[in-house]
């Protein structure tokens, strides 16, 4: 008998003790700060995580765009004048080319038929 009100009170306790410690079921609430930046601290940080700045969407940008609009058509007609300069050179280079080998070949022809050789 004293087995079983022992066993009953071990259990009847077990429900009622969860721990061997103390427990605080207060609920430990922070407020969040709200970090302020403004738009070129942002635009910095952005463009040091590696976007490119000129995509931006924000109102800012959009308020602005005409202004990077024009600049961006202006870095394309940049580029696109460097690369007509390259075409242009490559294509002397190989017009200068071309005339020197016409010239290589048209003398060693004339060189071959002056020394004889049945023409074919």
């Amino acid at each position: 008998m004293k087995k079983i009100l022992l066993l009953l009170s071990f259990f009847s306790l077990g429900t009622l003790v969860y721990a061997s410690f103390p427990i605080n079921n207060m609920l430990i609430e922070r407020k969040d700060t709200l970090q302020v930046e403004t738009m070129v601290e942002y635009h910095q940080r952005m463009e040091s995580m590696g976007f490119d700045i000129t995509l931006c969407k924000c109102e800012d940008c959009r308020r602005s765009n005409q202004v990077r609009d024009r600049d961006v058509s202006l870095s394309k007609n940049h580029f696109t004048s460097a690369l007509l300069n390259v075409g242009l050179l490559l294509l002397v280079f190989v017009l200068i080319i071309g005339f020197i080998l016409l010239y290589l070949i048209i003398k060693s022809v004339s060189a071959w038929l002056d020394d004889g050789a049945p023409f074919l």
